[in-house]
C-alpha cells in the first residue's frame, strides 16, 4: 500500500484551575515539609470484602520546620489534594487544622473507594495559611487494587462492506468502526475498545490495535477527520478513519476486542471490509 489509514489520538483534560498549586518545592515563605509518609499506601480488597463503596482513612504523618524564627500564625493548616494518576481529574481535597505547625505532625483524611476498582491516586499535601500556600508540596501515590467482578464482552459491531477509494484528485472519504461494548458488572471497569486491522498479506497495520471511542467529542484529529463518536456514554465505540486516493485495493480483516480494568480480555469478535477503486 501507498498510504495506509492515518490517525492521531488528542485527549484534553479540563481540572479545576482553583486546585492547581504551583510546581515548585520553594512555594511558601513559612514552613518546609521534611518528610511525609501516607498510610496506608495501598489497600487491597478482595471478593470477601463484596462489591461495595467503602471508605479509606489515610494518616498522614510528616514533619515540618519552620524558615524563620518569626511568630507562625494560627490560622494554618494541613491540606489535601488527590487526583486520579491516569486522568488528572481532581477526586477530591479539603484541610485539617494545625495547631502546632512545627515538628512531627499527624493526621487524617477518608476517601471512598469501589472495591472492584484498580485505582492510582496521586496525593499532594501542602501547608496552608487560608488560600495561601504556607509552604512547598509533598507528593506520593496511593494505590486501590479491588478484586476481579464480571468480565467485558463486545456485543456486535459494525463496518462498511465496501469503501470505495477516491478517485486521483478527489477529497479523502472517511468511514466508521464500531463496537458495542459492555461490562457484567459496571460499565465504568470498561478500560479501553480495540480493534486490529489485518491486510490480505497477513500483516497488521502500523499502529495496529486502534483505540475505540466513547466520547462523543468529535475531537479533530490530525488529518481533518474527527474520533467519529456521536453519542457519549451509549456504549457504541466509535472510531473514523480517512482514506484517500493513495490507498490500494485490499481485503481488511478486522479484529475487535475489550479490556476492562484488571486487563481481562473479552472474547474477539471478527469481520472483514474491502477496499475497491
Amino acid at each position: 500500500m501507498k498510504a495506509s489509514l492515518f490517525f492521531t489520538v488528542v485527549l484534553v483534560l479540563i481540572t479545576a484551575s482553583c486546585s492547581d498549586l504551583p510546581d515548585r518545592d520553594d512555594a511558601g515563605e513559612l514552613l518546609r515539609i521534611e518528610t511525609l509518609r501516607v498510610s496506608p499506601q495501598q489497600v487491597d480488597f478482595t471478593a470477601a470484602d463484596g462489591a461495595v463503596d467503602t471508605t479509606v482513612v489515610h494518616t498522614i504523618d510528616m514533619t515540618t520546620s519552620a524558615l524563620s524564627s518569626g511568630t507562625l500564625p494560627d490560622n494554618l493548616s494541613v491540606s489535601y489534594l488527590l487526583r486520579d494518576a491516569a486522568s488528572g481529574a481532581v477526586l477530591i481535597e479539603g484541610s485539617n487544622p494545625l495547631p502546632d505547625p512545627v515538628g512531627r505532625i499527624t493526621t487524617e483524611f477518608s476517601y471512598i473507594v469501589r472495591t472492584f476498582d484498580v485505582t492510582d491516586v496521586d496525593v499532594q499535601i501542602y501547608v496552608s495559611q487560608g488560600d495561601e500556600l504556607a509552604s512547598n508540596t509533598a507528593r506520593t501515590t496511593l494505590r486501590y487494587r479491588g478484586f476481579q467482578l464480571g468480565v467485558p464482552e463486545i456485543r456486535s459491531t459494525t463496518n462498511p462492506d465496501t469503501v470505495r477509494i477516491p478517485a486521483d484528485g478527489a477529497q479523502p472519504s472517511g468511514f466508521r468502526l464500531q463496537a458495542l461494548a459492555t461490562h457484567s458488572t459496571d460499565q465504568q471497569l470498561l478500560d479501553r475498545v480495540l480493534v486490529d486491522i489485518r491486510d490480505q498479506n497477513n500483516n497488521f497495520l502500523p499502529g495496529s490495535p486502534f483505540r475505540l471511542y466513547d466520547d462523543g467529542s468529535q475531537s479533530e484529529l490530525q488529518g481533518g477527520t474527527t474520533s467519529g463518536d456521536l453519542i457519549a456514554g451509549d456504549s457504541t465505540f466509535t472510531r473514523l478513519f480517512q482514506i484517500n486516493s493513495g490507498n490500494n485495493p485490499d481485503v481488511y480483516t478486522l479484529f475487535y476486542h475489550a479490556v476492562d480494568n484488571f486487563g481481562t480480555s473479552s472474547d474477539t469478535l471478527q469481520s472483514t471490509m474491502r477496499f475497491i477503486r
